[in-house]
């Protein structure tokens, strides 16, 4: 498959999946939530925001928008005993119709 050059403008992200997130508060949240989250790893602008369109990134991860919803809905929730405890341990932080601040980036 060709790989596409990126669009005038944009800058190439890319963000290191730590194995702690595998043994930390997120376990056993479910796989979607974990494609979810490798998605906003890869995808964050050096700006600390994302734009989570849940068709689009349904598309992508083989899943249906509703999951997606329900991942990002987790990822937005308080989380006690996240080792980051910024934000109430949210990992993102809604900030517009599609778009996130992501609160460890």
């Amino acid at each position: 498959m060709p790989t596409l050059p990126p669009q005038k403008g944009t800058l190439l992200m890319y963000g290191k999946f730590f194995s702690s997130a595998y043994t930390g508060s997120m376990r056993g949240a479910g796989p979607v939530v974990f494609a979810v989250w490798g998605y906003v790893i890869a995808n964050t602008n050096q700006h600390s925001v994302i734009e989570i369109n849940p068709e689009i990134v349904a598309f992508m991860l083989g899943t249906t928008p509703g999951e997606v919803e329900k991942a990002v809905e987790f990822l937005c929730s308080p989380d006690e005993k996240s080792r980051c405890k910024e934000n109430d341990g949210r990992r993102l932080v809604k900030d517009g119709e599609y778009q996130y601040f992501v609160t460890t980036h």
